[in-house]
């Protein structure tokens, strides 16, 4: 019985160090390491990751920002037009921590972003189709140009955009929030869950199919071509 109670507590204190071995305390000290890209048009990002993406016709590249013992953490890939910014597995930060892409590109038809992490566009995006995917309290911000966007969000996570699209389908559950009255769509497809919400313009026509707690708000000429409503969600005419 003894020994067996010393070996437990000897494999215990063998997985603790195990564990703490990915444990990690930010420098503080921030280095910068620059990567060529090759013809990316989809964007992965996870792991708290902060991205600022600029749109550009003749250049192609990423800088990372990161404190230097987490720098050869940091994971990047370019593959076949996708590139994917995130971290190693196993690691706990403990502080704070500088995780920072500065991406530009010619232009981007999908970005999926997940793990609290976080997108924003220094220039307009023109382009004919975008999917954007959206989890674990992620967000996006940016103005855009395109004939379809197509956006899908779990947990908390929040799109906030501007400027035009011709066909807009958003898809919501938990608390999403879709962001953009500064964003008019031509027709507008909407299906939320949960307590999510949706400010948009709409121009010509609006479907909408709402459960839970969800609230639909737009203003514009748009009319409502279809509503569906459960539980005590709505559609309401700013």
């Amino acid at each position: 019985m003894k020994k067996t109670l010393i070996l437990g507590c000897a494999l215990l204190a063998l997985a603790s160090c195990s564990r703490d071995r990915f444990v990690i305390s930010p420098s503080g000290h921030i280095v910068r390491d620059e990567v060529t890209l090759n013809n990316v048009h989809e964007l992965e990002l996870s792991d708290a990751f902060v991205a600022y993406v600029s749109f550009s016709p003749t250049e192609e590249k990423l800088v990372i920002e990161a404190d230097d013992n987490l720098m050869p953490l940091v994971k990047v890939r370019d593959k076949n037009g996708t590139l994917d910014i995130s971290m190693k597995n196993n690691i706990r930060l403990v502080g704070r921590a500088t995780k920072v892409a500065y991406i530009t590109v010619r232009d981007l038809s999908r970005i999926d972003i997940s793990g609290a992490s976080a997108v924003f566009f220094e220039d307009t995006l023109v382009t004919s189709d975008l999917e954007v995917n959206l989890s674990g309290s992620s967000r996006i911000e940016g103005e855009l140009d395109v004939t379809y966007l197509n956006a899908d969000l779990s947990g908390s996570s929040e799109v906030t955009f501007e400027g035009h699209a011709d066909t807009y389908r958003a898809h919501g559950s938990g608390s999403s929030r879709f962001e953009g009255l500064d964003l008019d769509a031509d027709h507008v497809d909407v299906d939320l869950s949960g307590s999510s919400s949706m400010h948009v313009t709409v121009n010509q026509t609006l479907e909408a199919d709402l459960s839970g707690s969800s609230v639909v708000y737009y203003r514009g000429n748009g009319v409502i071509t279809r509503k569906e409503l459960s539980g005590g969600s709505k559609v309401v005419r700013l």
